[in-house]
């Protein structure tokens, strides 16, 4: 049996990425397919601390035939969501193009961030892209992108993903996303 790995963030900073008036980390529903849990009961953000979970040891492969029966769509993905309620912070979803083999990403985030400041993304303490937040809607905040070879590469050799943003106040959040199994499970994208 696999173990997740674990990695703990402390609770204000989950919280940042709601206003200052709520007080419990929204429920997000990602547009990948995925649903929240109800937030917990409100809790003081000064000492609790939240620990976030790579719920599957590896990246999920998916592939659906078209309805005629002639094309796939493949994709993999992972997630992080916070421990103690299953909520999904940041979802992140890779497909390959099988006309053009480009390497596509959708990041799916939590409502309440600061849209203008983008997300920047960086594989273990690299240098960070940085990328426009697209649209919101009742589910995330979405930003898609194509990626390179040489990002795929430094996916494929490292552990981390940090995807960050900045919450209303303007103060960044990061997020890790384990990229433990990415490489296996990109290969197994038609090209």
């Amino acid at each position: 049996m696999n173990r997740a790995t674990r990695r703990s963030i402390s609770l204000r900073e989950v919280m940042s990425v709601a206003t200052a008036t709520a007080v419990a980390v929204s429920c997000v529903v990602f547009a990948v397919g995925f649903t929240g849990r109800p937030a917990p009961a409100a809790q003081s953000d000064t000492e609790a601390t939240t620990e976030i979970v790579r719920q599957d040891p590896a990246w999920a492969f998916n592939c659906e035939r078209a309805a005629d029966g002639s094309e796939h769509s493949c994709q993999i993905s992972q997630y992080v969501s916070v421990r103690e309620t299953g909520q999904r912070i940041v979802s992140v979803v890779v497909q390959r193009d099988a006309d053009t083999a480009t390497v596509h990403m959708l990041l799916a985030l939590p409502h309440k961030i600061h849209l203008p400041s983008g997300v920047g993304l960086s594989v273990d303490e690299g240098t960070q892209a940085l990328f426009e937040i697209e649209t919101c809607d009742e589910r995330a905040c979405y930003a898609t992108m194509v990626i390179n070879d040489t990002f795929v590469g430094h996916m494929a050799s490292g552990a981390t993903l940090a995807v960050t943003f900045k919450n209303l106040m303007q103060k960044p959040v990061t997020v890790p996303v384990p990229l433990g199994g990415f490489e296996p499970a990109f290969e197994l994208l038609p090209r």
